[in-house]
């Protein structure tokens, strides 16, 4: 909804009691000691950062006035001209006696964390009990409810159980896990073909099932069946049912059974459509096909009803017809630990295992993709493959391995000194080290000769030394003579395949000939002669560059990645052999993290990590110029924060003397002393700067001219001295620089500079490819100039 409104003068509040949104479908994970909660925690700020039409309020809804569209919370009020309420659901105990107060509930993040808890402490517990019906009491686990939640939660189990073990001095054959299911079969949203795989699958991992077993009551101890036997526990998992949340009862909203909200095809709330009320997700009741069954409380449905509301308010402000809610549900997927799992897709593909898994991280990966994160999508990636412990993931562990990347220094050192040798020989060429007046000479890549075995690039060689060398064609053809079995010998020496080199043997090339669509592109990026000197000197020092990071360990990650891309460069451009293929699994070694031993990054990188974080998330947001203090729901006082000079402290006072001081200072505000017991909120809020200000004007001119007159400058020195690629990533990096000084001084801080190295990075590497770009189209614009006046040349010549 924030994406299709963008554009529009629109203001979306999303109201929350907590600053992140939960991934309650891996809440299992968390209980069950596989991920840290962080894991599946997504910092809604960081979430809405770019979107500019977003204003998130931390609170907890009490209550709407559907006639006047006010949102009452704890802390305040806030009206709205549409409403969506997407407020899910909660644990359905069907009033079973015992469960709120002896069973666990897996629906949030604090009942995951307490579940975890209680585990660790009650093995804890059990490791020391001398008592043996006691510790097999305390070492039985029971999950109630045999859909996903309840088969994931016994999954994670059945995997922690042995981790728990060892680390207590416990044997894994103690622990007892139990799934009890009042229906007489399990997993009844799947196919039952796949649920009776996974049946077996956990019968045969010691899990024991109880079908047609419901629970009539729980105690501390023990929970009581419907037979009237009892199983000795100290741990209940509530998984069994879920109801519409009890918070939004007083709504005054039409309910139907188990606590849910009825609504129309629309999602609009039944009764109130003409108040722009909409229901989504598990809170909502809609029955498509009237026959009695709401949609189901999973996840796809209730991403289809908020994309319906959704849809139906953008119809609504553009005008445009509505959307009806039709389902579309692609498939279900259940994991049992993290190595094992069953899905069926589409009604169609029904898969097991390991390919069930992946599929399951490729959708959550899908997820994040949808609600364009790549930052979470990324930590989900660390938190699932790269960082888990006790071999708790689809790859069994390996990729998940901790090692010390201390003995990869040597390696790392040793190939940053290769390539420095390798480039420095470019520089000195057939020199000396030692002289340095010697360097720049010949064999060097900084001399006028072209040492790109490019045919194109050849051919204008030849061409232009034609002329000049036609007196010594006598001389040449007499040597040829001399050297023509020399020539036929080495034309038709072998080359020979090996990863080592051998003594008296040619080496083969990785590519003999370049490829015809390289070749393409090879002469696009270098056409003539001006761009190939050009590049040659400029890929020597990117050569230096990278030497120069590996051997320090600065940016180890990307530099390993650049010396990947140079050697599949070179090897299609038919200037590598087999010999040194080896150049680009030292590259894949060393992008462990390398560098974070004996090395800068570590402390440049977590340094960047905390910057460009925080940047990300304020580069977007419009800047705060006024705080509203909220007392018991009651604004009191509204305040500028525009005028960043203004440093003052507002006292509040309520009517028994008790007071809260609120200081405001440099354009911020906080609470600095809260002693009175009135529910206290200071809400921030933006005042909208259209049309902008002298100083983003100045910012983006800066740039521009710095850019201009440093290009004429670059130009005045002649094209023999640099070329038209030179003069553009001269531009570039002007262009960055001019940037930065203004934004320094508009933020009135020096420490924007930092971004320096970077930012002229880019410049320049932009300022090469518009170079490269410009210089094919003069290439061909001259090329069609000649033709043309070849052409009028003949015409003219025709007439006479």
């Amino acid at each position: 909804m924030a994406k299709k409104l963008k554009k529009d003068d629109v203001e979306i509040t999303l109201i929350d009691r907590h600053s992140y949104h939960t991934m309650m479908t891996e809440l299992h994970e968390v209980a069950g000691g596989r991920v840290e909660p962080d894991a599946v925690q997504y910092d809604l700020q960081r979430l809405f950062a770019r979107q500019k039409n977003v204003s998130l309020v931390t609170d907890t809804v009490i209550g709407i006035d559907k006639e006047k569209k006010i949102v009452k919370t704890k802390l305040g009020k806030y009206p709205f001209d549409q409403l969506i309420i997407g407020m899910g659901g909660e644990p359905n105990d069907f009033g079973t006696p015992g469960v709120k107060e002896h069973g666990f509930t897996l629906w949030s993040m604090e009942d995951a964390i307490k579940i975890r808890k209680h585990i660790e402490d009650t093995v804890a517990k059990a490791a020391l009990e001398p008592d043996e019906a006691t510790r097999r009491a305390m070492l039985t686990f029971v999950v109630c409810g045999s859909g996903f939640t309840g088969i994931e939660m016994i999954g994670e189990l059945m995997e922690w159980k042995t981790v728990l073990a060892k680390e207590h001095k416990l044997r894994p054959e103690e622990f007892t896990l139990m799934v009890v299911e009042a229906l007489p079969t399990i997993l009844n949203m799947l196919d039952r073909k796949d649920a009776e795989k996974a049946e077996r699958f956990m019968m045969k991992k010691g899990i024991q099932l109880k079908k047609g077993a419901p629970i009539t009551e729980v105690t501390a101890d023990y929970i009581v069946l419907k037979d009237g036997s009892q199983i000795p526990t100290n741990t209940l998992i509530w998984t069994a049912g879920v109801k519409g949340t009890s918070d939004a009862a007083d709504f005054g909203l039409e309910a139907a059974r188990g606590q849910r909200l009825y609504a129309n095809e629309y999602m609009q709330a039944k009764g109130y459509e003409d108040k722009d009320i909409y229901i989504i997700g598990d809170l909502v009741h809609y029955e498509e096909n009237n026959d009695g069954k709401p949609t189901p409380q999973i996840v796809q449905a209730a991403e289809q009803t908020g994309h319906t509301a959704a849809a139906n308010i953008v119809a609504k402000i553009k005008n445009t017809p509505k959307h009806e809610f039709k389902s579309n549900y692609q498939g279900f997927m259940v994991s049992i630990g993290s190595k094992w799992g069953v899905a069926n897709l589409m009604d169609k593909i029904h898969l097991s295992g390991f390919l069930a898994i992946v599929v399951k991280h490729l959708v959550n990966l899908l997820y994040f993709f949808t609600i364009r994160s790549g930052y979470y999508m990324f930590q989900y990636m660390m938190h699932e493959f790269f960082h888990i412990k006790n071999d708790r993931n689809v790859t069994r562990g390996h990729s998940s391995r901790y090692g010390n990347v201390l003995w990869s220094v040597p390696l790392r050192v040793f190939y940053g000194s290769m390539w420095l040798i390798e480039a420095s020989k470019k520089v000195v060429g057939d020199g000396s080290y030692l002289n340095p007046s010697s360097w720049f000479g010949s064999g060097s890549w900084f001399t006028d000769n072209v040492v790109f075995p490019f045919p194109w690039l050849q051919e204008q060689v030849t061409t232009g030394a034609s002329a000049a060398g036609s007196h010594a064609a006598e001389a040449t053809t007499a040597a040829t003579g001399a050297a023509g079995g020399a020539t036929d010998a080495a034309a038709t020496a072998a080359t020979h395949f090996g990863f080592s080199y051998a003594f008296g043997e040619n080496p083969m090339p990785v590519f003999e000939k370049m490829p015809h669509w390289f070749s393409n592109i090879m002469e696009f990026m270098m056409p003539n002669r001006d761009v190939a000197l050009f590049m040659q000197k400029f890929m020597t020092f990117v050569e230096i560059g990278i030497a120069l990071a590996l051997i320090f360990g600065l940016f180890t990650w990307l530099a390993s990645a650049a010396t990947i891309g140079l050697t599949v460069v070179f090897c299609l451009s038919g200037m590598f052999f087999w010999v040194n293929i080896w150049f680009i699994f030292v590259a894949f070694a060393l992008m462990n993290g390398s560098g974070r031993a004996l090395g800068l990054d570590r402390w440049v990188i977590p340094w960047i990590q905390r910057t460009v974080g925080k940047w990300c998330l304020n580069r977007t947001a419009s800047p705060m110029q006024e705080a509203v203090l909220s007392v018991d729901g009651q604004e009191i006082k509204t305040f500028d924060l525009s005028d960043k000079s203004q440093s003052y402290t507002y006292r509040y006072e309520d009517k028994d003397g008790d007071y809260n001081l609120i200081e405001i200072k440099e354009g911020r505000i906080r609470i600095k002393e809260a002693n009175c017991g009135d529910q206290i909120c200071v809400r921030r809020g933006w005042i909208d700067q259209s049309g902008g200000t002298i100083s983003t004007f100045l910012y983006s001119m800066s740039g521009s001219l710095l850019s201009y007159f440093g290009m004429l400058l670059v130009k005045s020195l002649g094209p023999k001295r640099v070329s038209i690629i030179g003069i553009s990533a001269a531009g570039g990096f002007l262009h960055n620089v001019g940037q930065l000084f203004v934004a320094s001084w508009i933020a009135q801080s020096w420490t924007v500079m930092l971004y320096l190295p970077v930012m002229s990075l880019l410049g320049i590497l932009a300022g090469i490819v518009i170079g490269i770009a410009g210089n094919y189209l003069l290439v061909h614009v001259r090329a069609l100039q000649k033709f043309q006046l070849d052409y009028e040349s003949k015409k003219n010549l025709k007439k006479d």
